[in-house]
């Protein structure tokens, strides 16, 4: 049984909290409570000392979200992945691919849906070489079920940014030596999307040639 009141309080408090360390324990207090966490999950907590995965934040932040009506304020991005989770990928991504900017967005579901929705992808930079079309790589924005994001694809691939770059480990692997046009170039006008690099406070890079 919810006990309403204790909700409330965590959930105030977690939007008050300063550190990820602080919001992981009340994430770990509120799922286990609310059975939004089973006892896989308590078991793998446990062991990393108190961290939660970003599935597992994503999966208690959703319950907050739609089962207790709670106001979550922040960037959900940032909430669900981190600081250093999104450092790890920006330095991989650039290394991968340095003509393209790593964007994630997550948000509520447009429409009667109760569930989050996130869209990843890879956003060309001016001057970055024609993305082949037989290629399945993702260089435009698309918004889907948030717990997609993560799966078993095997090769010690368990979410979507360590399966692209282990199918395209280069962007030579996807790009046509045509460049882009303008037209493909253009920006989405989208306040749910993010470039990691922002987030972070990095500063812009332009690639080389």
């Amino acid at each position: 049984m919810v006990v309403w009141s204790y909700i409330e309080e965590r959930v105030d408090r977690f939007n008050q909290a300063k550190t990820e360390r602080d919001r992981d324990d009340l994430l770990y207090r509120i799922g286990t409570h609310a059975d939004a966490l089973d006892l896989d999950d308590i078991r793998l907590i446990r062991e990393n000392n108190g961290a939660l995965t970003s599935e597992q934040r994503c999966a208690v932040l959703e319950w907050m979200i739609y089962s207790a009506d709670a106001e979550v304020r922040g960037n959900l991005v940032l909430l669900i992945f981190g600081e250093r989770q999104l450092r790890e990928w920006h330095q991989k991504a650039k290394a991968a691919y340095p003509d393209l900017e790593l964007v994630l967005g997550v948000r509520t579901a447009k429409g009667t849906e109760d569930y989050l929705e996130r869209a990843f992808y890879f956003r060309p930079l001016p001057g970055a070489l024609k993305v082949d079309p037989e290629c399945d790589f993702p260089w435009k924005p698309s918004w889907d079920m948030a717990e997609y994001f993560w799966g078993d694809w095997g090769a010690g691939c368990h979410n979507e940014f360590d399966l692209t770059l282990n199918v395209y480990p280069d962007q030579d692997c996807f790009t046509l030596d045509v460049d882009m046009e303008d037209s493909e170039l253009e920006q989405e006008n989208d306040p749910d999307l993010f470039l990691i690099r922002d987030l972070l406070g990095l500063p812009k890079l332009t690639p080389a040639r």
